[in-house]
Protein backbone atom coordinates (compact mmCIF):
# COMPACT_ATOMS: atom_id res chain seq x y z
CA UNK A 1 0.00 0.00 0.00
CA UNK A 2 1.27 3.39 -1.30
CA UNK A 3 1.78 6.04 2.06
CA UNK A 4 1.81 8.54 -0.54
CA UNK A 5 -0.87 11.25 0.08
CA UNK A 6 -2.65 13.09 -2.90
CA UNK A 7 -4.76 16.00 -2.56
CA UNK A 8 -8.55 15.58 -4.06
CA UNK A 9 -9.30 16.27 -7.79
CA UNK A 10 -10.05 19.68 -8.38
CA UNK A 11 -10.21 19.66 -12.24
CA UNK A 12 -13.27 21.93 -13.08
CA UNK A 13 -14.04 20.31 -16.51
CA UNK A 14 -15.93 17.58 -14.50
CA UNK A 15 -19.44 18.52 -14.60
CA UNK A 16 -21.07 18.25 -11.13
CA UNK A 17 -24.36 16.00 -10.15
CA UNK A 18 -25.21 19.85 -8.82
CA UNK A 19 -24.48 23.06 -8.80
CA UNK A 20 -21.29 23.75 -6.66
CA UNK A 21 -21.65 27.36 -5.56
CA UNK A 22 -24.31 29.15 -3.87
CA UNK A 23 -25.69 32.64 -4.67
CA UNK A 24 -24.21 35.58 -2.48
CA UNK A 25 -26.77 38.33 -1.19
CA UNK A 26 -27.45 41.03 -3.78
CA UNK A 27 -26.63 44.23 -1.60
CA UNK A 28 -28.57 46.97 -1.37
CA UNK A 29 -28.40 49.57 -4.67
CA UNK A 30 -26.11 52.04 -3.21
CA UNK A 31 -23.78 48.79 -2.66
CA UNK A 32 -24.40 47.45 -6.13
CA UNK A 33 -23.83 50.50 -7.68
CA UNK A 34 -20.76 51.36 -5.21
CA UNK A 35 -19.38 47.99 -5.86
CA UNK A 36 -19.67 48.40 -9.79
CA UNK A 37 -17.98 51.79 -9.57
CA UNK A 38 -14.91 50.57 -8.08
CA UNK A 39 -14.66 47.67 -10.02
CA UNK A 40 -15.09 49.80 -13.55
CA UNK A 41 -12.41 52.00 -11.28
CA UNK A 42 -9.80 49.66 -10.76
CA UNK A 43 -10.32 47.09 -13.88
CA UNK A 44 -11.57 49.43 -16.49
CA UNK A 45 -10.26 47.59 -19.32
CA UNK A 46 -12.34 44.36 -20.13
CA UNK A 47 -15.68 46.44 -19.72
CA UNK A 48 -14.51 49.25 -22.16
CA UNK A 49 -12.41 46.98 -24.71
CA UNK A 50 -16.25 45.40 -24.79
CA UNK A 51 -18.48 48.41 -25.14
CA UNK A 52 -15.84 49.67 -28.00
CA UNK A 53 -16.14 46.85 -29.80
CA UNK A 54 -19.75 46.35 -29.31
CA UNK A 55 -20.32 49.49 -30.79
CA UNK A 56 -18.19 49.28 -33.55
CA UNK A 57 -19.60 45.90 -34.02
CA UNK A 58 -23.13 47.13 -33.64
CA UNK A 59 -22.33 49.90 -36.65
CA UNK A 60 -21.17 47.52 -38.55
CA UNK A 61 -23.88 44.62 -38.03
CA UNK A 62 -26.58 47.72 -38.50
CA UNK A 63 -25.48 48.49 -41.78
CA UNK A 64 -25.19 44.90 -43.43
CA UNK A 65 -28.41 44.34 -41.97
CA UNK A 66 -30.15 46.96 -43.88
CA UNK A 67 -28.18 46.02 -46.90
CA UNK A 68 -29.87 42.43 -46.50
CA UNK A 69 -33.28 43.77 -45.64
CA UNK A 70 -33.42 45.91 -48.62
CA UNK A 71 -31.95 43.63 -51.13
CA UNK A 72 -34.85 40.69 -49.39
CA UNK A 73 -37.62 43.27 -49.74
CA UNK A 74 -36.55 44.08 -53.43
CA UNK A 75 -36.34 39.73 -54.31
CA UNK A 76 -39.44 39.27 -52.06
CA UNK A 77 -41.69 42.44 -54.27
CA UNK A 78 -40.33 40.98 -57.28
CA UNK A 79 -41.27 37.43 -56.72
CA UNK A 80 -44.68 38.08 -55.72
CA UNK A 81 -45.02 40.31 -58.72
CA UNK A 82 -44.06 37.62 -60.74
CA UNK A 83 -46.20 35.14 -58.83
CA UNK A 84 -49.42 37.33 -59.32
CA UNK A 85 -48.92 37.35 -62.93
CA UNK A 86 -48.27 33.88 -63.51
CA UNK A 87 -51.42 33.23 -61.99
CA UNK A 88 -53.24 36.18 -63.25
CA UNK A 89 -53.75 38.42 -60.96
CA UNK A 90 -53.81 42.10 -61.33
CA UNK A 91 -54.32 45.60 -59.72
CA UNK A 92 -54.34 45.43 -55.79
CA UNK A 93 -54.79 41.49 -55.82
CA UNK A 94 -51.32 41.75 -57.30
CA UNK A 95 -49.75 44.71 -55.56
CA UNK A 96 -51.20 42.23 -51.70
CA UNK A 97 -49.24 39.48 -53.38
CA UNK A 98 -46.13 41.54 -53.37
CA UNK A 99 -46.78 42.79 -49.83
CA UNK A 100 -47.84 39.10 -48.75
CA UNK A 101 -44.20 37.95 -50.72
CA UNK A 102 -42.46 41.03 -48.44
CA UNK A 103 -44.35 39.88 -44.97
CA UNK A 104 -42.79 36.29 -45.24
CA UNK A 105 -39.03 37.73 -45.96
CA UNK A 106 -39.80 40.33 -42.79
CA UNK A 107 -40.70 36.93 -40.89
CA UNK A 108 -37.74 34.97 -41.97
CA UNK A 109 -35.10 37.92 -41.10
CA UNK A 110 -35.99 37.98 -38.04
CA UNK A 111 -33.90 34.78 -37.06
CA UNK A 112 -31.42 35.89 -39.38
CA UNK A 113 -31.41 39.82 -37.01
CA UNK A 114 -31.20 37.95 -33.66
CA UNK A 115 -28.33 35.60 -35.08
CA UNK A 116 -26.21 39.09 -36.09
CA UNK A 117 -26.46 40.63 -33.19
CA UNK A 118 -26.39 38.13 -30.15
CA UNK A 119 -22.56 37.90 -30.98
CA UNK A 120 -22.12 41.79 -30.72
CA UNK A 121 -24.30 41.72 -27.42
CA UNK A 122 -22.39 38.61 -25.97
CA UNK A 123 -19.07 40.98 -26.79
CA UNK A 124 -20.86 44.00 -24.11
CA UNK A 125 -21.72 41.39 -21.69
CA UNK A 126 -18.16 39.36 -21.49
CA UNK A 127 -16.08 42.61 -21.25
CA UNK A 128 -18.33 43.72 -18.06
CA UNK A 129 -18.66 40.63 -16.21
CA UNK A 130 -14.84 40.38 -16.32
CA UNK A 131 -14.72 44.06 -15.18
CA UNK A 132 -17.09 42.63 -12.11
CA UNK A 133 -15.01 39.78 -11.56
CA UNK A 134 -11.61 41.58 -11.67
CA UNK A 135 -10.45 38.94 -14.42
CA UNK A 136 -8.68 39.80 -17.87
CA UNK A 137 -10.02 39.87 -20.49
CA UNK A 138 -8.41 40.13 -24.32
CA UNK A 139 -10.12 40.34 -27.60
CA UNK A 140 -10.12 36.68 -28.26
CA UNK A 141 -12.32 36.14 -25.00
CA UNK A 142 -14.70 38.79 -26.10
CA UNK A 143 -14.99 37.54 -29.52
CA UNK A 144 -15.18 33.55 -28.86
CA UNK A 145 -17.14 31.05 -29.71
CA UNK A 146 -19.35 33.25 -32.63
CA UNK A 147 -21.16 30.85 -34.30
CA UNK A 148 -22.68 29.50 -31.24
CA UNK A 149 -23.35 32.65 -29.94
CA UNK A 150 -25.31 33.35 -33.13
CA UNK A 151 -27.66 29.62 -33.50
CA UNK A 152 -28.07 29.42 -29.84
CA UNK A 153 -28.71 33.64 -28.97
CA UNK A 154 -31.24 33.45 -31.83
CA UNK A 155 -33.26 30.65 -30.10
CA UNK A 156 -32.64 31.80 -26.66
CA UNK A 157 -34.17 35.60 -27.91
CA UNK A 158 -36.79 33.27 -30.28
CA UNK A 159 -37.80 31.23 -27.00
CA UNK A 160 -38.30 34.71 -25.03
CA UNK A 161 -39.78 36.26 -27.56
CA UNK A 162 -42.99 33.73 -27.93
CA UNK A 163 -43.70 33.88 -24.06
CA UNK A 164 -43.37 37.38 -23.65
CA UNK A 165 -45.39 38.98 -26.43
CA UNK A 166 -48.56 37.34 -25.52
CA UNK A 167 -47.84 38.53 -21.52
CA UNK A 168 -47.65 41.93 -23.35
CA UNK A 169 -51.13 41.50 -23.97
CA UNK A 170 -51.87 41.19 -20.41
CA UNK A 171 -51.12 45.01 -19.30
CA UNK A 172 -47.53 44.32 -19.23
CA UNK A 173 -47.19 42.83 -15.65
CA UNK A 174 -46.96 39.27 -16.60
CA UNK A 175 -43.90 40.55 -18.98
CA UNK A 176 -42.40 42.37 -16.87
CA UNK A 177 -42.52 39.78 -14.40
CA UNK A 178 -41.33 37.21 -17.16
CA UNK A 179 -38.67 39.49 -18.20
CA UNK A 180 -37.23 39.92 -14.87
CA UNK A 181 -37.11 36.17 -14.27
CA UNK A 182 -35.47 35.88 -17.55
CA UNK A 183 -33.10 38.33 -17.02
CA UNK A 184 -30.02 36.73 -16.18
CA UNK A 185 -30.43 33.93 -19.33
CA UNK A 186 -27.83 36.27 -21.58
CA UNK A 187 -25.36 35.94 -18.96
CA UNK A 188 -25.75 32.40 -18.64
CA UNK A 189 -25.74 31.99 -22.55
CA UNK A 190 -21.86 33.87 -22.57
CA UNK A 191 -21.05 32.40 -19.64
CA UNK A 192 -21.36 28.97 -19.95
CA UNK A 193 -22.52 26.13 -22.89
CA UNK A 194 -25.69 25.82 -21.93
CA UNK A 195 -28.62 25.30 -24.35
CA UNK A 196 -31.02 28.17 -25.04
CA UNK A 197 -33.70 26.17 -22.94
CA UNK A 198 -30.90 25.41 -19.79
CA UNK A 199 -30.20 29.20 -20.22
CA UNK A 200 -33.99 30.63 -19.39
CA UNK A 201 -34.15 27.42 -16.39
CA UNK A 202 -31.08 28.86 -15.04
CA UNK A 203 -32.13 32.41 -15.16
CA UNK A 204 -35.43 31.37 -13.51
CA UNK A 205 -33.86 29.46 -10.58
CA UNK A 206 -31.55 32.27 -10.06
CA UNK A 207 -34.02 34.79 -9.89
CA UNK A 208 -36.02 33.42 -7.49
CA UNK A 209 -37.59 35.54 -4.66
CA UNK A 210 -35.83 38.54 -6.09
CA UNK A 211 -38.18 40.05 -8.50
CA UNK A 212 -39.36 42.91 -6.73
CA UNK A 213 -35.79 43.39 -5.91
CA UNK A 214 -34.57 43.22 -9.69
CA UNK A 215 -36.96 45.39 -10.85
CA UNK A 216 -36.64 48.08 -8.16
CA UNK A 217 -32.95 48.00 -8.80
CA UNK A 218 -32.75 48.57 -12.66
CA UNK A 219 -35.52 50.98 -12.14
CA UNK A 220 -33.47 53.00 -9.90
CA UNK A 221 -30.56 52.32 -12.21
CA UNK A 222 -32.13 53.49 -15.51
CA UNK A 223 -33.57 56.54 -13.95
CA UNK A 224 -30.00 57.50 -12.84
CA UNK A 225 -28.43 56.63 -15.58
CA UNK A 226 -30.96 58.46 -18.22
CA UNK A 227 -30.39 61.64 -16.14
CA UNK A 228 -26.59 61.36 -16.20
CA UNK A 229 -26.70 60.69 -19.54
CA UNK A 230 -28.90 64.15 -20.45
CA UNK A 231 -27.06 66.37 -17.82
CA UNK A 232 -23.57 65.13 -19.58
CA UNK A 233 -25.47 66.40 -23.07
CA UNK A 234 -24.64 62.63 -24.03
CA UNK A 235 -20.81 62.33 -23.20
CA UNK A 236 -22.04 60.57 -19.84
CA UNK A 237 -23.03 57.37 -21.70
CA UNK A 238 -18.94 56.89 -22.35
CA UNK A 239 -18.83 55.82 -18.40
CA UNK A 240 -22.34 54.89 -18.04
CA UNK A 241 -22.58 51.82 -20.21
CA UNK A 242 -19.33 50.34 -18.93
CA UNK A 243 -20.71 50.84 -15.51
CA UNK A 244 -24.20 49.64 -16.72
CA UNK A 245 -22.39 45.89 -17.76
CA UNK A 246 -20.40 45.97 -15.25
CA UNK A 247 -23.99 46.40 -13.04
CA UNK A 248 -25.56 43.89 -14.83
CA UNK A 249 -22.43 41.26 -14.41
CA UNK A 250 -22.34 42.05 -10.36
CA UNK A 251 -26.10 41.36 -10.59
CA UNK A 252 -25.74 37.94 -12.71
CA UNK A 253 -22.34 36.78 -10.09
CA UNK A 254 -24.03 37.21 -7.07
CA UNK A 255 -27.37 34.92 -7.66
CA UNK A 256 -25.73 32.97 -10.04
CA UNK A 257 -22.93 32.30 -7.31
CA UNK A 258 -20.62 32.08 -10.59
CA UNK A 259 -17.85 34.30 -8.85
CA UNK A 260 -15.14 33.02 -11.49
CA UNK A 261 -15.24 32.04 -15.37
CA UNK A 262 -13.67 28.73 -14.67
CA UNK A 263 -16.32 27.38 -12.62
CA UNK A 264 -18.17 24.23 -14.43
CA UNK A 265 -21.23 24.56 -16.47
CA UNK A 266 -24.63 24.19 -13.91
CA UNK A 267 -26.42 20.98 -14.26
CA UNK A 268 -30.40 21.73 -14.49
CA UNK A 269 -32.82 19.04 -13.52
Amino acid sequence: MSNEWSPPTTDLSVRPTSVPYEPQPLGSIGELLSASWEQLRTHPWPSVMGVGLGFGGSFAATFLLYIVMFVAIMVATFVGLALAEGIGLEGEDAELMASAMMAVAMVFLYPFMFMIFMPIQAVFLRGGLATARGEDAHVSDLLRRPLRLALTGAALVLLMLLGLIPAMLLLYIPAVYLGLRWSLALHYLVDTELGAVDCLKASWRATEGHVLDLFLKNLVFGFAAMFGILITCYLGMFVIVPLQMVFGGLIYMRLSGRTTSKLPDPVLS
